[in-house]
């Protein structure tokens, strides 16, 4: 449990913070990855917590012009959110990836393509799926994601 609170608050500090404090949570952006990492052995609860915080810790590199993070970090948050994608364990953390899904396409800030053809389906499959959990989730998203495939 406290794997997992610590996770969410690092995502929630790196988004809401301010310049200081956000790049304080990126730093932790090792320590995150390294929950994803096969080996650590944490509950699916923490692995989806992690990759929150590393969707919102993306997020946050976008609203400012990627001055926190090298592309090539940014790209291994990206990579670590997509292979997770959609969460099982706290699926109210998904909305957090469509959100940050939602902002890449919206600003062009990240080229999505390599990813859609692993993102597509599961988008498609989670939304009808859990469509009333996902009631407020913008499904533009999904057409959107389809013209970037195309």
């Amino acid at each position: 449990q406290m794997l997992q609170n610590a996770a969410f608050c690092v995502g929630v500090l790196g988004a809401q913070g301010t310049g200081g404090v956000a790049m304080e949570a990126l730093k932790v952006e090792p320590l995150l990855m390294a929950l994803l990492d096969k080996s650590c052995v944490v509950d699916d609860a923490v692995r989806d917590n992690a990759v929150a915080a590393l969707a919102r810790l993306t997020g946050l590199t976008l609203d400012v012009s990627s001055q926190l993070a090298s592309t090539q970090t940014i790209t291994a948050m990206l990579e670590a959110v997509v292979t997770a994608f959609p969460l099982k364990s706290d699926v109210s953390e998904n909305m957090v990836i469509l959100q940050l899904f939602d902002e890449a396409v919206a600003d062009g800030s990240i080229d999505l393509t390599p990813w859609l053809p692993r993102v597509l389906p599961r988008l498609e499959q989670m939304l009808h799926a859990d469509a009333d959990c996902y009631v407020s989730a913008d499904t533009a998203i999904v057409d959107a994601l389809r013209v970037r495939a195309r």
